[in-house]
Order: structure tokens, then C-alpha cells, then sequence
């Protein structure tokens, strides 16, 4: 079994409507629930209660990891799981190393490599930064730091996919001042040899202009394979 870390904020975890899209059934789709491997089902990452009526409100739901899993399952023909550790409205300082959340993905992480072989940390957050200018300059360092030292701890080098921001947050009220500042940076990190960016461009919200859809959560998650299939056929 391969396996993939979920890191991130709401969209990570997934707000898309439940009912919007079709269920994604692929037998050697897994996440983990109580140390063990369970057939994957929506919502994967529960960070807030369950609603199917679709209304906008904060209820988890669709994300990217889903069509990630079944591209990675039918791409590779091989078992994939999924370790849910997103928590939406988290900033960076809420991932900080030994804080909480830094904590919970770790011991997490080492729970899945004793039952599987850990291959990636698939990684969206970014809108809690946006609107403070140091919080959106100082974006790449501090998420390297947060990665460096959780794949130290692991003893293990990752490929790490992270996902832009929706370009629609730039309707959102209140306005994100620096939307275009954390999209940078989360570009740059390209730069690092064990990191690939999702595009978000052309993906649609659910009508709050901060959240993605369910169907654009679709794509997403198809991205953000393509994106890691680029990293990991090249090393």
C-alpha cells in the first residue's frame, strides 16, 4: 500500500457539496480511520460535521484527495491510501513545528508507514495568510520549515504537492490583500527539486468565493496528481 498525507486548510479537507458530483468507487482507494485501511468514501477528511443538503455553509465534504487516489490507483495500478490530517481555518502558525497540528500529521504519518510505504504529502493552504503581508512574504520559508523538520522526524525525503489558491478569492469579502503574494510564493516553491505546484486556474468556487466546488474539486485532484506523477517519474 502507498500512502499520502492530507495537510492543509478547509479546501484540503474539502467543503465541495457531496451530491453535486458522482461517488468515486476505486477498490484500491483507501484512507485511514482508527489505524486501519477502510474502503475510501466522502467526506475523507471529517474536520467539521457532515451535511448532504448542499447548503454554503462549513460542513466537510468533496476536496482533491479522492480523484487524486483513483488517478494515482488507476495510473499506477496499485493500492493508494489517504491520511486525513486538514483543518480548515488553519494558518501556518497553526501548523508550526510541535504545535498541534504539526503533531497530529506526524504521528499520523508514522501510524500509515507502519502499514503502508508513505510516498507524498499532498498540501493546500494559503488563505489564512492573505491578509497580512508579512504572513504572505515569509510564506515559503515557514512552509519549508514546516517541512523540513516533519520529514526529518520521519526520516524520509517526500514529494510534496501544493495547490494555488482559487483566483476567484480575489472577489471574497473581505477582500484578500495579498492573494497574488501567497500564489507567488506557493509558485516558488517549485523551485525545491522534491516540490510540484496544482494550478488552479479556470477552477470555480461553490458561490462563497473561497471554497471549490465539488466538480472543480474533481479536477483539482487531478491535477495535483499530474503534478506529482512529474516529480516522481523524474527522480
Amino acid at each position: 500500500m502507498k500512502s499520502f498525507l492530507m495537510m492543509g486548510q478547509s479546501n484540503m479537507a474539502g467543503r465541495g457539496a457531496i451530491g453535486d458530483v458522482e461517488p468515486i468507487s476505486n477498490p484500491y482507494a483507501y484512507m485511514l480511520r482508527m489505524g486501519k485501511w477502510r474502503p475510501m468514501s466522502e467526506p475523507i477528511n471529517v474536520d467539521r460535521p457532515i451535511d448532504y443538503s448542499g447548503n454554503i455553509t462549513i460542513y466537510s465534504g468533496v476536496g482533491p484527495a479522492a480523484s487524486f487516489a483513483d488517478s494515482y490507483a488507476k495510473h499506477y495500478n496499485e493500492k493508494v491510501g489517504l491520511v486525513p490530517c486538514a483543518d480548515g481555518g488553519s494558518s501556518l502558525e497553526d501548523w508550526k513545528v510541535d504545535g498541534q497540528l504539526f503533531l497530529h500529521a506526524l504521528y499520523q504519518a508514522k501510524l500509515a508507514m507502519n502499514i503502508s510505504e508513505l510516498c507524498g504529502i499532498i498540501w493546500h493552504q494559503g488563505e489564512a495568510e492573505c491578509g497580512d503581508l508579512t504572513r504572505a512574504t515569509t510564506y515559503r520559508e515557514r512552509f519549508l520549515a514546516i517541512m523540513d523538520e516533519l520529514q526529518a522526524r520521519l526520516g524520509v525525503r517526500l514529494p510534496i504537492v501544493v495547490g494555488e489558491l482559487g483566483y476567484f478569492y480575489a472577489d471574497h469579502d473581505p477582500k484578500p490583500k495579498y492573494l497574488d503574494i501567497v500564489n507567488s510564493e506557493l509558485n516558488r516553491l517549485a523551485e525545491c527539486d522534491n516540490i510540484a505546484v496544482a494550478s488552479a486556474a479556470g477552477l470555480v468556487d461553490r458561490g462563497d468565493k473561497l471554497h471549490f466546488d465539488a466538480k472543480s474539486q474533481r479536477e483539482f485532484g487531478r491535477r495535483y496528481f499530474e503534478a506529482y506523477r512529474g516529480l516522481f517519474e523524474k527522480q
